[in-house]
């Protein structure tokens, strides 16, 4: 089921908006207390920089089992390899890990061609106006009205995720800490923000409203899809694929302990809060540091082979749960659409090295062709 918005009400005392209700099951004040136990729940991963600058993960035990979502992102300017972590509630940083902080671009707003559109799926992209009177006005003290501009004008369905949450802005500055004090600092951790809140906002408005029988996907601007939530296997059964090449970060944090006995709604979640991570982080590349490199690429390319190993172990090893998945249609419009969405954006990220850390050999096996076929078996009927 789509849910399209036209419009939110504006909050005249903080400039944001307010979400409209959709008609759901249970009461709002329990779902509201819901959300708040949830966010408390929430435990972090922390990502351990070594000496010779490799991260290491070191992921803290997570304590709910069916929605817990660990942000793991990673930052690299010239050799240095920095983690962004932000828990909930924040924490001290511990001393044997690093909050990344990147250089202060130039006063001036670099010009970009947008990337030329490729053939297939469209969907709107930023055409990069310009941000100058945003960074040469900068109040840390109006850093909300800033933050909801930067994306009003670079990506809007991260404008939308982020009004859509109840207490928006105390949401917001949760994920961004202490990286509001100045205009670098709040578009560098923009993308963290959006992929957090987006989780946020699914949980509020599918999850704990429903009871969880609901499970709604904020996916493009002004849109909210929902699907039923179905049992299904164990998402740690497919870290038996993730060997070699193939292994990275993710898989410590998102496919052992409690995270791994998530099943396939909260995989898909993750999927498409790093598309969202992508989209925003496109939006802003202009404004990254010369040399510095960050984490979207990987973890999106991660959860779309995370998706095609899954889809694949069911059909092999779960028929019935996958069954359960393939005949629903809304599930399988889901899939496609986010399956669609991620290519687009790879695509059209291709040529911005900025953006990856080290993902081609998971691209490549994302990308062979009985992979790709996984995912045309289950989105056709």
């Amino acid at each position: 089921m789509h849910h399209n918005h036209d419009a939110f009400a504006r909050d005249d005392q903080h400039g944001a908006a307010a979400h409209p209700r959709q008609s759901r099951s249970g009461p709002r004040a329990l779902a509201a207390a819901k959300v708040a136990a949830l966010a408390t729940a929430i435990s972090v991963a922390v990502l351990a920089v070594v000496p010779d600058g490799r991260a290491g993960a070191a992921p803290a035990d997570t304590a709910l089992d069916q929605a817990v979502f660990v942000p793991v992102s990673l930052v690299r300017s010239e050799i240095a390899v920095v983690p962004i972590v932000s828990p909930v509630p924040p924490s001290p940083t511990p001393a044997d890990t690093a909050t990344a902080t990147l250089t202060p671009s130039p006063t001036a707003t670099a010009t970009v061609t947008p990337t030329p559109t490729p053939e297939g799926y469209q969907e709107p992209l930023t055409d990069f106006p310009d941000l100058d009177d945003l960074r040469d006005s900068y109040s840390a003290a109006r850093w909300y009205q800033t933050f909801l501009e930067i994306l009003d004008r670079r990506y809007k369905a991260g404008r939308f995720i982020v009004i859509g949450v109840d207490d928006s802005e105390s949401e917001a500055k949760r994920w961004a800490g202490s990286n509001t004090g100045s205009f670098d600092d709040l578009v560098g951790i923009a993308p963290h923000v959006v992929h957090e809140m987006n989780h946020m906002l699914g949980m509020q408005e599918g999850i704990t409203t429903t009871e969880f029988t609901k499970y709604v996907f904020p996916v493009r601007d002004q849109e909210l899809i929902e699907v039923t939530r179905h049992e299904t296997f164990n998402r740690s059964e497919i870290a038996r694929y993730v060997t070699g090449p193939l292994e990275n970060m993710y898989k410590s944090t998102y496919l052992t302990g409690s995270m791994g006995r998530q099943g396939f709604f909260t995989l898909l979640d993750e999927y498409n809060a790093y598309t969202h991570s992508m989209f925003t982080g496109y939006g802003l590349h202009d404004l990254a540091t010369p040399g510095s490199h960050v984490s979207h690429r990987d973890g999106l390319v991660t959860f779309m082979m995370y998706t095609q190993f899954y889809l694949r172990h069911g059909r092999e090893h779960h028929p019935d749960d996958y069954e359960r998945l393939h005949s629903d249609p809304e599930v399988r419009a889901l899939v496609e659409l986010l399956w669609e969405r991620s290519n687009f954006i790879l695509d059209v990220t291709a040529d911005i090295p900025g953006l990856a850390l080290d993902c081609e050999a998971i691209e490549a096996e994302v990308n062979k062709p009985e992979m790709r076929a996984e995912m045309e078996l289950f989105i056709e009927p």
